[in-house]
């Protein structure tokens, strides 16, 4: 996880989470979108994205996946626990339980497990990220 989140955290263009979907986390007051900085992988079915906050000292880290008009939403920290998931689906945002999540968020973990395995090791720097 640490060579994720070093990488993410390098990224130069920040992105963000919608305020409505920042809100639902209760991560912020809904007020705004908060900015993220997140890595993309390119698996042959849908979005998937690993973030972390803009914010250094944040110990939040995103793990979400878009598929066309739906999508799921992730919350966790660098222990990789589940903290919060929601879907995204028929135009609706809700939250859903960690269990109900736990099979689709370990697939995505599984995932950016294999990612990690091709970035440098967490003291050494990122090609065009330093």
């Amino acid at each position: 996880m640490a060579r994720l989140i070093k990488y993410t955290r390098g990224v130069k263009t920040p992105s963000s989470i919608g305020a409505k979907t920042c809100k639902l986390m209760d991560l912020c007051d809904g007020s705004a979108d908060m900015p993220i900085k997140a890595a993309e992988s390119e698996p042959t079915i849908g979005q998937h994205f690993f973030a972390t906050r803009v914010d250094p000292k944040s110990k939040d880290v995103f793990i979400f996946v878009i598929h066309g008009e739906n999508s799921e939403f992730y919350l966790t920290d660098k222990t990789g626990k589940l903290r919060a998931a929601s879907v995204f689906e028929n135009g609706v945002e809700r939250l859903i339980t960690n269990e109900k999540a736990a099979e689709k968020y370990k697939a995505e973990m599984t995932l950016w497990a294999g990612e990690a395995l091709i970035l440098p090791p967490t003291g050494a720097a990122i090609a065009g990220n330093s």
